[in-house]
């Protein structure tokens, strides 16, 4: 029986193979015209007279023809393959993750080159915005804000609310900024709770906004860095209780960032730390907790 069915297959699949030669004919032609289409250099293609002559010839002569008009990249085709190969394999998983692991184009190189003079020609005088989501005990989500400078990574101002609006950040900016500041640009991305309100806010204090591009968050780098700190040195290691405890959390974190923590690029904290020089040969190294024990600032103390 199980030799029968196997012939069966096999007899289909030769039926269906000889049947659809013409018609995997006519995908080869429609494909290969799509790409020739693509191959123009030309950020959108461009569809010729020739080009639309084609397809209206196809529509007639295949009634199958849309499914097929889908001018892409030769990789995002190996994306879906790679997808269907998964899929057989009984592994479901989405393009967005496929997407994830694929290689990622370098951004325009002269929009590159041009964001990082402008911050590194003013990196004194520039500090950046944004938000993070953090969950707590019960699924409520919280909404921390927070703005760095970018010539000491110091944070200059947090905040912690459960509902965000502009007018809420708009306080925050009068909170983090009460004099007259000295950083000229404030780097903020295109979140919709940064509103025209919000811009105008910044350019009432002496401040001049400079937003990213959209989907590059590597051009507010130095924001997205203290995002990653705060989350692997405190929120990784704790269960949010609420907002006033996160409050609380953060409050601690921020003293210990910016007054202990060496930063790489600085070799110093945010605030400056003078170096402990070793009191006498006798004296040895102990850790002073931070944050509740997950830091430590160590310092020289002499033997008892």
């Amino acid at each position: 029986m199980h030799a029968l069915d196997l012939w069966i297959a096999v007899l289909r699949s030769l039926l269906a193979l000889f049947r659809s030669q013409q018609e995997q004919a006519v995908v080869e032609l429609a494909l290969r015209q799509q790409l020739a289409v693509y191959a123009q250099r030309r950020s959108r293609p461009h569809l010729s007279p020739l080009d639309r002559t084609f397809w209206v010839i196809l529509a007639r002569l295949w009634p199958r023809w849309k499914s097929v008009l889908v001018v892409v990249r030769p990789e995002t085709v190996r994306a879906w393959k790679i997808q269907a190969e998964l899929a057989k394999l009984g592994v479901r998983v989405s393009l967005a993750t496929i997407s994830r692991y694929q290689p990622k184009a370098d951004p325009d190189p002269h929009q590159h080159q041009r964001w990082m003079t402008f911050l590194r020609n003013h990196q004194d005088l520039i500090s950046g915005m944004d938000f993070f989501v953090v969950p707590t005990v019960r699924f409520r989500l919280l909404y921390v804000w927070f703005v760095l400078d970018h010539g000491r990574r110091r944070l200059l101002h947090f905040n912690v609310t459960e509902s965000p609006t502009a007018a809420w950040v708009v306080q925050q900016l009068r909170a983090a900024f009460p004099d007259q500041p000295s950083q000229r640009y404030l780097i903020l991305d295109n979140d919709s709770i940064f509103s025209g309100e919000v811009v105008a806010s910044i350019g009432h204090l002496g401040i001049r906004p400079k937003r990213t591009a959209f989907r590059s968050p590597w051009q507010n780098g130095t924001a997205e860095r203290f995002v990653g700190s705060v989350r692997r040195e405190l929120l990784d290691h704790v269960v949010v209780l609420s907002e006033k405890h996160l409050r609380c959390l953060l409050q601690e974190y921020v003293e210990y960032y910016n007054a202990d923590r060496v930063h790489t690029s600085l070799r110093d904290a945010p605030v400056g730390r003078a170096t402990d020089e070793k009191p006498s040969k006798r004296a040895r190294v102990i850790g002073l907790p931070r944050v509740g024990g997950l830091h430590h600032r160590y310092a020289w103390r002499d033997a008892a």
